[in-house]
């Protein structure tokens, strides 16, 4: 998950690469370039969901735009009905309103390992594999 105040073509570019997903918050002043719309479920309506698109990044001045397809899912905003979010992701097939939810829930996600570091003293894994990760928490741990 990518929020708009880190966005980067860049880094969506490296997790592409690394064969990763991405959901991330996109900023008012990057343009899509529509090839297709999504038509809306009645469950994307339900879940604020206001447009689905599907198309190319552009408009960015100093770095090169992603040359692949992603998705925009532009849902309404609670707490300010007058700007909505807008998300974009390589997800191309999953429901709007899965993409919604699924940003959402990386607070749920955020806390966990906020939690990990500070309540457990949680360091950084050394390594990048699964295992590294395993036992850095288990190490940490208060048994």
């Amino acid at each position: 998950m990518i929020d708009r105040g880190i966005f980067s073509f860049n880094g969506l570019e490296e997790l592409h690469r690394h064969k990763s997903h991405d959901v991330a918050r996109l900023k008012a002043n990057i343009a899509l370039t529509q090839v297709r719309v999504h038509p809306l479920t009645a469950e994307d309506a339900s879940q604020g969901v206001v447009s689905d698109r599907i198309g190319y990044l552009s408009g960015a001045a100093r770095s090169k735009t992603p040359r692949r397809l992603v998705r925009e899912i532009i849902l309404m905003n609670p707490a300010r009905p007058d700007r909505p979010i807008r998300r974009i992701t390589d997800l191309l097939e999953l429901p709007a309103y899965i993409i919604g939810l699924l940003y959402q829930q990386r607070w749920q996600i955020e806390l966990f390992f906020r939690g990990l570091k500070v309540h457990n003293h949680f360091t950084h894994p050394d390594g990048h594999r699964d295992t590294a990760g395993r036992v850095c928490i288990l190490s940490s741990m208060s048994w």
